[in-house]
């Protein structure tokens, strides 16, 4: 075998490899959305999980068994739902009973030796439920007859929803709650025998006998006992708002450069990716997921944290530029938060992501841009341009340093040189451009500067945070 194809097929199996390992950072929806349908289209009434409730079979209720279930909402991860995608619910029910029941009755008093009921039923049709799907979202209710066992919610309710705050600051999300309540029906042919003591006029007298006379046959529906079950989603709802932290300003120096981005979003991440004038530099997966299959064959999405693990995906590095390799690392939390002013929609949050990134940009303009993907497959781009800007140190005898050519080979030097000279930094481009706050704050304390710095921005940024979140 040539080198050629030993190659192509190595390519071929890393590339199967990579494929097969990303699949989980993504939740499963179509797979569990087709097996589910298929479910709904073909579902068993006799099928009967563990989850049945048991019953003592009679001539008017021939069920031992019986049960309805609300099995899944579709799209859904964890027991949430999106807005977005206003979901269905898969609900079964079913049934098992006795073909055929024989009862007699003979009255304990006065019995004459004769009289006597005699009832046989022997099914003749297959069960149906009939019932109701009850819906009610943050406190909006509906009702209609129990149909298809794949439902959808009801239009009118899915408006207007909004994340409330709930006690220690944890955000309340609205609720989806679905019941799905009724009975299982059934056909069954009746046949009733009654047998009496008769009285017959003979030529020698009176003659008495039990004779049995059957009734004509009836086909009724018998019934099981009332049945229900409920589920219950939260809903998460609205797009992400992304707030650039650093730089502050919207600049920052070429070298040595740090991004910080803090994204509230009321739909948790499945996947944030760091992307600097289209071109990817990170990626961070927060879940795997995996489709679970329940006792009556439906298929559930659900969330597996990966940090629980010890796995730090947020910290993987990024695509190399100029021997500069990006590092992304990131953070979330889960409060309630209304970040107004920054927000002039004034809408309030369940979850917030932090963004840190170290990557280099070249000097001039460029542009900063968050991917956030949502675990239900929602895709929002937030951008932020900013400029990058070369420096240089100038001495008092007007030669210049490049900090550039030797930021990662030179510490930079303090204020104050030996002699007592004092070391300037100098900004190449348009002064009236600042630079990055943060950066200064960090790497160039008690330096003078050429022009003045926007210091107080971020305090008051910072100071206006608090303060909302304490008197929320």
């Amino acid at each position: 075998m040539s080198k050629k194809i030993l190659c192509a097929l190595a390519l071929a199996l890393f590339i199967q490899f990579v494929c097969a390992q990303n699949t989980s950072y993504l939740p499963p929806h179509a797979q569990a959305n087709e097996n589910n349908l298929a479910l709904s289209n073909s579902q068993k009434q006799d099928a009967l999980p563990s989850y049945s409730q048991q019953f003592q079979p009679t001539i008017t209720s021939p069920f031992p068994t019986a049960y309805v279930r609300a099995l899944a909402a579709m799209p859904s991860v964890d027991g949430r739902v999106s807005e977005f995608h206003q979901p269905k619910i898969l609900w079964a029910w079913g049934v098992s009973f006795v073909p055929q029941m024989h009862r007699e009755y003979v009255p304990e008093k006065g019995w004459d030796g004769c009289y006597r009921e005699t009832t046989s039923i022997s099914s003749a049709g297959k069960p149906t439920f009939v019932g109701s799907a009850s819906f009610v979202v943050a406190g909006k209710s509906a009702s209609q007859p129990a149909g298809s066992t794949f439902t959808g919610v009801p239009d009118a309710l899915w408006k207007n929803l909004s994340v409330q705050r709930g006690e220690n600051n944890s955000p309340i999300l609205p609720a989806l709650s679905f019941t799905i309540s009724g009975h299982i029906e059934m056909p069954y042919s009746v046949v009733r025998t009654v047998c009496r003591m008769s009285r017959q006029m003979q030529p020698g007298g009176v003659s008495e006998g039990c004779s049995c006379e059957p009734l004509p046959a009836q086909t009724i529906r018998l019934r099981t006992p009332d049945l229900s079950h409920q589920r219950n989603w939260s809903i998460e709802l609205g797009k992400p708002l992304g707030v650039l932290l650093l730089p502050v300003a919207g600049e920052q120096l070429s070298f040595r450069p740090k991004t910080g981005m803090l994204i509230f979003s009321s739909h948790k991440a499945s996947q944030i990716s760091l992307l600097s004038s289209g071109k990817e530099l990170n990626t961070s997966y927060f879940s795997q997921f995996h489709a679970l299959k329940g006792e009556a064959g439906e298929l559930q999405v659900f969330s597996e944290d990966m940090r629980q693990y010890g796995q730090n995906f947020s910290g993987m590095p990024g695509i190399a530029t100029a021997g500069f390799p990006s590092l992304m690392k990131s953070n979330s939390s889960t409060t309630y938060s209304n970040p107004f002013p920054l927000d002039r929609l004034n809408r309030s949050f369940a979850y917030q992501y932090y963004i840190e990134a170290s990557s280099p940009f070249p000097a001039g303009k460029n542009n900063i841009t968050i991917y956030f993907l949502s675990q239900f497959g929602d895709e929002e781009l937030i951008n932020w341009p900013f400029l990058a800007r070369d420096a240089s140190y100038v001495s008092v005898d007007g030669s210049i340093t490049s900090v550039n050519a030797k930021a990662e080979k030179t510490p930079i030097p303090s204020s104050s040189a030996a002699d007592g000279t004092v070391q300037k930094f100098h900004f190449a481009g348009n002064d009236s451009v600042r630079p990055s706050s943060a950066f200064l704050t960090e790497n160039l304390k008690g330096m003078e500067f050429d022009s003045p710095l926007p210091f107080a921005l971020l305090s008051f940024l910072g100071a206006l945070w608090l303060f909302r979140q304490g008197s929320s």
